[in-house]
């Protein structure tokens, strides 16, 4: 068995990055007719890099939703929060 190869990376590199409204064009944000069924729908995620290559992928379950009362009460919600 092969051994894993630990790199050592120094904590001071790493920095809290804020997004401004021109970075949100990296993430496509579209609106969907539709409502979200708690019991029937889920939401998933897969994050790549530069190279196109898979990093992780998942299904999203920490999420909240706007209140409509109106959604709520068919059953749905019209607004996620990720």
């Amino acid at each position: 068995m092969q051994q894993p190869v630990i790199t050592s990376i120094n904590p001071d590199i790493f920095a809290v990055q804020d997004y401004t409204f021109e970075d949100f064009t990296i993430v496509p944000n579209f609106e969907v007719t539709s409502s979200f069924i708690t019991s029937t729908d889920y939401v998933e995620y897969f994050i790549y890099d530069g190279n196109n290559t898979l990093l992780t992928g998942s299904q999203l379950v920490d999420y909240t939703f706007t209140d409509d009362p109106g959604i709520i009460a068919s059953g749905g919600y019209a607004t996620m929060d990720i």
